[in-house]
């Protein structure tokens, strides 16, 4: 028997790509789907495009919720899935059609709980295909802290390409909970809280490395808007992850990633800045990172060695208050 697949799509803001979303995942290959659209107070056209669809495909269910941000949005979704498996998708990004009939296969054949793919990151003048790197079609229960949770927290020298993103994975229903589920709002890279937290309650992950995912660089989107405490945001997550650490017993062995996610502060910190192109302020904000950071112990020229050559060089514009000189680096970075 064909198990049914819950599809929670999260809409807010984004009638340009909506339709284009909606007939990727209507088009799929496999059609034992519950698809469910989540308006969350969309101020646009969403909300009628959204009752419009559902009126086209019976496998369609629409909520229309206030506006509480993209994690309230999936768990609405969440609450009323009747599928054995579920994925979420963003409502500005598109899949292949037989991306679905892929991953409910691997599921079946392995009995893993999650089973993840590859994807395309769509620029504006390129599809890029990005790949995961491992050379295997499973990581199993007791691979899963060196294989892909360390590595989805901070990637290391040597360890296996991996990505933390919710959409591009398959899961099973059963083995989500509420908790999860870590709004944006209060920490930085939600999907990164969420999949550390269930990896801890899972029997392994299938990989199936073909890009089956289309995650499209949207200029509207939460990644290039600026956002007021961005940078306590990444803090708040990282003090989230010592305790994890802590209570999973790796704190020794995620210490080099610890110290590199408080370095990565400052970068997350002066790119957001960069977004508000106000450089006297950018100026007297990353005074600020740079104090933090030095509060932490971390802020020391020999940890340069965990960061690659784009950030070394901004962690050197910090060491050395060349603020004006990280602002245009940064800037062209940025692409603002």
């Amino acid at each position: 028997m064909n198990p049914l697949v819950s599809v929670v799509i999260p809409v807010y803001g984004t009638e340009e790509y909506l339709d284009r979303c909606v007939k990727s995942v209507i088009a799929q290959t496999y059609p034992y789907l519950q698809i469910i659209l989540v308006d969350d107070g969309s101020p646009d056209h969403c909300p009628a495009m959204c009752d419009a669809w559902a009126n086209k495909d019976k496998r369609m269910k629409v909520i229309h919720k206030q506006n509480g941000g993209l994690t309230s949005a999936r768990y609405a979704g969440f609450e009323i899935a009747k599928g054995e498996y579920i994925i979420f998708f963003d409502s500005d990004d598109y899949v292949e059609e037989n991306m679905i009939e892929e991953l409910v296969n691997k599921a079946l054949s392995t009995d893993k709980d999650i089973t993840m793919c590859s994807y395309y990151r769509d620029t504006a003048d390129a599809m890029i295909p990005v790949f995961m790197g491992y050379g295997k079609g499973v990581i199993e229960r007791e691979e899963l802290p060196m294989q892909f949770i360390l590595p989805i927290i901070r990637p290391m020298k040597g360890d296996p390409a991996t990505n933390a993103f919710m959409v591009t994975k398959l899961f099973k229903t059963a083995k989500i909970r509420r908790e999860y589920f870590v709004s944006e709002r209060e920490y930085y890279t939600e999907d990164v809280l969420f999949n550390t937290q269930i990896a801890l309650h899972i029997n392994g992950i299938a990989l199936v490395n073909k890009p089956l995912y289309h995650y499209c660089e949207n200029k509207d989107s939460l990644t290039f808007k600026y956002r007021e405490n961005k940078f306590e945001m990444w803090n708040k997550r990282t003090a989230w992850f010592e305790k994890y650490f802590q209570q999973n017993g790796w704190l020794e062995a995620a210490a080099d990633r610890l110290i590199t996610l408080h370095l990565v502060s400052l970068i997350v910190g002066a790119d957001n800045e960069v977004i508000k192109k106000d450089e006297a302020e950018f100026k007297s904000k990353c005074r600020y990172f740079k104090q933090t950071v030095c509060e932490t112990g971390c802020f020391q020229l020999s940890n340069i060695k965990y960061l690659n050559r784009s950030q070394k060089l901004s962690f050197l514009f910090y060491y050395f208050n060349r603020y004006d000189a990280l602002y245009k680096f940064r800037k062209k970075r940025v692409g603002v």
